[in-house]
């Protein structure tokens, strides 16, 4: 895949490549069908893309991150000042991240190791898995499923929830639909 390195003043709309974000304080990224690099320690009002990933480096401070149909990875001490969103991506957050926010997914699970939520965590119809010293401050939600008119709940897999011993969740475990659930971590697992 080719790639193109941009400098990005406002906004920015490219198609069929790879972003390399080289300018360390970027304002808005928008892109279609292209994947997102931001180097360590960057500063980024917001991404947001369709049909790309979105992998984020050490240190690097958003403001909010949107994808659809793309991964959202962040490495070390990511700092996201708001909200990240992804509807049919997965989203894996390193040790040290800190959400201002809530993060959610439709479709993707939800991976966070030694991670600081202040809001929800919440997911339809992919995973969550709490490890660490990960803390969540709001509510930990499996929304309701919904299936598309042309198929049924039968082709949906169920949820899962995995929370272990030295996750801390502040708000609640809300189950709007059947979860299979593996908490090691008794404080929670009584509260059920």
């Amino acid at each position: 895949m080719p790639y193109l390195l941009a400098i990005l003043s406002l906004s920015t709309l490219l198609c069929n490549a790879e972003l390399i974000a080289s300018d360390k304080n970027l304002t808005t990224t928008d892109t279609i069908n292209q994947n997102i690099l931001v180097p360590a320690y960057s500063q980024i009002d917001s991404l947001h893309t369709i049909n790309g990933n979105i992998t984020l480096r050490s240190g690097v401070k958003v403001k909010q991150i949107n994808s659809v149909n793309g991964q959202i990875e962040g490495d070390t001490e990511l700092k996201v000042t708001a909200n990240i969103r992804s509807v049919n991506g997965n989203i894996r957050l390193a040790q040290g991240s800190v959400v201002q926010g809530s993060i959610s997914s439709i479709s993707g699970s939800i991976v966070l190791n030694n991670a600081l939520v202040t809001g929800n965590v919440t997911t339809y119809h992919g995973d969550i898995r709490l490890s660490g010293e990960t803390i969540i401050k709001g509510d930990i939600i499996i929304g309701a499923a919904n299936a598309p008119s042309n198929t049924s709940l039968v082709d949906y897999s169920m949820p899962t929830i995995w929370i272990s011993d030295e996750v801390q969740i502040l708000g609640s475990l809300v189950l709007l639909q059947p979860a299979e659930l593996h908490i090691t971590n008794a404080s929670i697992a009584t509260d059920i």
